[in-house]
């Protein structure tokens, strides 16, 4: 099966702290896999890998070394399964209008 993805913008969505800031989350929408990867900048950098969360439990899987940006992450983690969550509702009010 060919996994299609969202990418919703965070920066706007999702505080960040102590240099993380938060950009994206990619997240597929036409196959239920309870994980999302979100991309973040460090320090002002944009970082190569992107963190991975899960969806269901509402924790990232990834983790940082720095307690104060792990402190973070764990803040933000509900808060972007909230966006998740509210951009499959807004595509599921879509799909009923077509």
């Amino acid at each position: 099966m060919d996994v299609k993805y969202w990418t919703i913008d965070l920066r706007e969505k999702v505080a960040g702290g102590v240099g993380i800031k938060f950009l994206s989350v990619e997240y597929p929408y036409n196959y239920r896999i309870p994980a999302a990867i979100v991309w973040y900048e460090d320090g002002g950098r944009k970082q190569e890998v992107g963190l991975s969360l899960d969806i269901d439990k509402r924790v990232f899987l990834s983790h940082l070394s720095d307690k104060d940006k792990e402190a973070i992450l764990e803040r933000a983690a509900p808060k972007i399964v909230a966006v998740i969550q509210e951009e499959e509702h807004r595509h599921s009010l879509e799909d009923r209008v077509r």
